[in-house]
């Protein structure tokens, strides 16, 4: 199940859990940095510039990032990595922790969210992501801490409950028409991996 969950969040083992230039795999979350629960979230990191964030995100570039950071051109990790950067870049211009930026991204193998840094020990986001930086071994081990606990899904991997694994580990909007069909996803890579001998 694991495997199955590696495959569609990174490519797999195989492809492991950095890019070809040596930086780990991410996927910016723009919603996160300035939408809905990114008010919220500003807040959080003692941000009084809501207002410049809700500017910064019509900049043109920016949009333009934020279009090809894996919701429909293919710009994929590229342009979540420049996306980062800018908002990190954003985020020290504007005296607002670093961490508001890290938070809203998703990195390694197993795609795991900046925002559950600290609740895997990690002490920030920016620990999470300088971790999965150095080893592989510590994307696949925050994995297995993280499904065991925060998100309690063992109980669903070893049922094969694919929808509850694809609502809490994707979002509840997977699965919904019109949504990513993870959970199905999910029944067919595992059932790949079977057929593989694992």
């Amino acid at each position: 199940v694991a495997l199955a969950i590696f495959q569609i969040e990174a490519g797999g083992l195989e492809a492991g859990g950095y890019r070809s230039n040596g930086r780990v795999k991410l996927k910016f979350e723009p919603h996160l940095f300035w939408f809905g629960s990114g008010i919220k979230t500003a807040k959080k990191y003692g941000s009084n510039n809501w207002e410049q964030i809700s500017k910064y995100k019509s900049r043109g570039d920016f949009e333009k990032a934020y279009k090809c950071s894996g919701y429909g051109c293919g710009g994929g990790e590229k342009a979540s990595q420049i996306i980062l950067d800018e908002a990190i870049a954003f985020c020290k211009q504007n005296n607002i922790d670093v961490n508001f930026a890290y938070q809203a991204a998703s990195y390694g193998i197993p795609q795991i969210m900046g925002f559950w840094a600290k609740k895997l020990n990690f002490g920030s986001p920016k620990g999470l992501y300088d971790a999965f930086q150095e080893s592989e071994g510590v994307q696949i081990e925050a994995f297995f801490r993280l499904v065991a606990g925060p998100m309690f899904l063992l109980g669903a991997m070893k049922s094969k409950d694919w929808l509850k694994i694809a609502r809490t580990y994707n979002g509840s909007g997977c699965c919904k028409p019109g949504g990513i069909p993870y959970d199905k996803r999910l029944a067919e890579e595992y059932a790949n991996f079977k057929k593989q001998g694992y």
